[in-house]
């Protein structure tokens, strides 16, 4: 053995990723919010329930899509989708996005009156 491992194909493309400056680190922020997010599951103790869905071939390839931007397996992403949900805490990202747009002009308008 020479001391080189043989590369597959994805690894291979993902090392050419990263010399080439597609892929970037991630913000110390980003990064703890993913630990907290699988803190919150180590914590939610075991799955004991099971379910099976049929779901459309399209979201199942944008819930994968979103689950691998967001470092997480899409079953795990899913679950984490639905816990949010039913305890309420599930919020659009678009509503928070609209949100500080409106709020905006009041934070500026009130510290200018300061």
């Amino acid at each position: 053995m020479n001391g080189t491992a043989k590369l597959s194909r994805k690894e291979r493309d993902i090392e050419k990723a990263i010399g080439g400056g597609r892929w970037k680190s991630a913000s110390r922020e980003e990064t703890a919010k993913h630990v907290k997010t699988a803190q919150a599951f180590l914590r939610s103790g075991k799955k004991e329930g099971r379910i099976n869905i049929r779901i459309a071939e399209g979201d199942l390839a944008l819930i994968k899509r979103t689950a691998d931007s967001e470092g997480l397996p899409y079953q795990t992403f899913m679950a984490s989708v639905l816990h949010k949900y039913v305890n309420g805490q599930l919020v659009d990202r678009r509503v928070l996005t609209e949100l500080k747009v409106i709020m905006a002009p009041k934070k500026r308008a009130k510290s200018a009156k300061t």
